[in-house]
């Protein structure tokens, strides 16, 4: 009701310059009131119905563009808030990629078992992306934070660049060779893996493992501190809105 005030009391003041007009014009006829009166008060309400009429234009005028502007400001918050939830989004993708390179490790006991016997197994997106140019004009203030989430993201990547390294390693040279050394297909042990193996082939599938291994530990507890940063921000940007959250 306060937004329209303004409409109000100029309703009220048009009201009352018509009663002036009326009764003045009865005060006259009467005789109440001399004749020459009737010219002031004729000037008077055709003065003030004149400035009353451009006064509420201009208000309606104002009203619309408040509307419009209000209007808008309520679209672009909505686009912000798809843009936040399309960077948690992304970002809990990269957790559940993570947490499935977890899955695939947790199966293995100790770096030779991982080093010798991991398959390749790319159970995990590696598409997901958060795009820092939509949530650098998003969340301004929040600069120091989006430097360590593009951190982490680089160490996404590394991740699964350490991935592709193993897996590469493993297809093109671990196994050609355990083949040609008659290691496939049934058990054997560390020793004779060290004995048989070239020093550059046993060292390269420990160390390509062992760095894999280590990336995925790593990328895990720094994205979940970085999403848990992110969800918080956006919140504090929009404490009403709902966001995506991870388990």
């Amino acid at each position: 009701m306060n937004q329209y005030k303004h409409e109000v009391i100029g309703g009220l003041f048009g009201l009352a310059l018509i009663n002036l007009w009326y009764f003045s014009g009865l005060a006259i006829e009467e005789e109440v009131l001399p004749k020459h009166y009737d010219y002031f008060f004729n000037a008077v309400t055709v003065t003030f119905s004149t400035a009353l009429g451009a006064y509420l234009a201009f208000r309606y005028n104002a009203s619309i563009e408040r509307h419009k502007r209000e209007v808008s400001i309520a679209e672009n918050q909505v686009v912000e808030i798809a843009k936040l939830n399309r960077a948690l989004f992304n970002l809990g993708r990269q957790l559940n990629s993570i947490g499935n390179m977890n899955l695939v490790l947790s199966k293995y006991s100790n770096e030779y078992d991982l080093a010798f016997n991991m398959r390749v197994e790319k159970n995990f997106d590696s598409t997901p992306m958060v795009d820092f140019d939509e949530l650098t004009l998003i969340l301004s203030e929040e600069l120091p934070m989006l430097l360590v989430l593009d951190n982490e993201q680089a160490g996404f990547l590394m991740t699964l660049e350490s991935f592709q390294v193993r897996s590469d390693f493993f297809i093109n040279r671990l196994q050609p060779e355990m083949a040609e050394k008659g290691l496939l297909d049934r058990k054997v042990t560390l020793e004779e893996l060290h004995e048989k193996l070239s020093y550059g082939t046993y060292k390269g599938a420990i160390q390509s493992a062992t760095i894999f291994k280590d990336n995925v530990e790593k990328t895990s507890a720094g994205l979940e501190k970085a999403f848990a940063d992110l969800l918080v921000a956006c919140k504090n940007k929009y404490p009403k809105a709902r966001f995506i959250d991870v388990e």
